[in-house]
């Protein structure tokens, strides 16, 4: 039902699956669920969910300020990522034929000649471009002209992002994993 990943002295990843917890606990309304998972995964990772609060861009951070976290959801999981010395993304997609029709809104040329429509390689860019936005948390940032991840192959473990920022690129080193028809992605590191 929960799995805990120690990633490195300074990363630790969580995951939990919604529907078995739900067969557990007997939950009524999504919302509910997700709300319930997400403390029971937060006191697993060590963390006292009374501090979690989130600000005016949605993004959610410690009362106390570290560790750093960020949270992702997608269907059946919910996924945690904890950070103690930095700000960090997380995001984790179902493969859906639907990202075929919504490509030309997030990808630039470059990403879209790079996936065509394979469906996997572009549930990895959107990932990877969503775990970047979470990372830097403001509002402004166009996916398509901001955010540009550089080509890969699904079975990479290691992927990198680039954001545009006060005039300048910032690269980020992601994880990429894929469980089930799931991809996911979060930060190991600023390049």
């Amino acid at each position: 039902m929960i799995e805990i990943e120690q990633i490195n002295k300074s990363i630790k990843l969580g995951i939990i699956d919604l529907h078995e917890f739900n067969t557990i606990h007997g939950l009524v309304s999504k919302r509910e669920i997700e709300k319930k998972a997400l403390i029971y995964l937060l006191k697993a990772l060590n963390i006292n969910s009374d501090e979690l609060v989130y600000n005016e861009n949605n993004k959610p951070f410690l009362i106390s300020g570290k560790p750093f976290l960020s949270i992702t959801h997608s269907f059946q999981y919910l996924a945690v990522v904890v950070n103690s010395e930095m700000l960090t993304g997380i995001d984790m997609e179902l493969k859906r034929l639907k990202i075929i029709n919504v490509q030309s809104k997030f990808c630039n040329a470059n990403e879209v000649q790079f996936a065509g429509n394979d469906i996997d390689r572009l549930t990895c860019l959107w990932c990877a471009k969503e775990t970047v936005y979470k990372i830097y948390g403001h509002k402004g940032v166009n996916f398509k002209d901001h955010i540009k991840v550089k080509p890969f192959h699904t079975a990479d473990t290691v992927i990198y992002a680039s954001l545009w920022v006060a005039n300048a690129w910032k690269t980020f080193k992601l994880a990429l994993k894929s469980k089930q028809d799931y991809y996911l992605t979060y930060l190991i590191d600023e390049v």
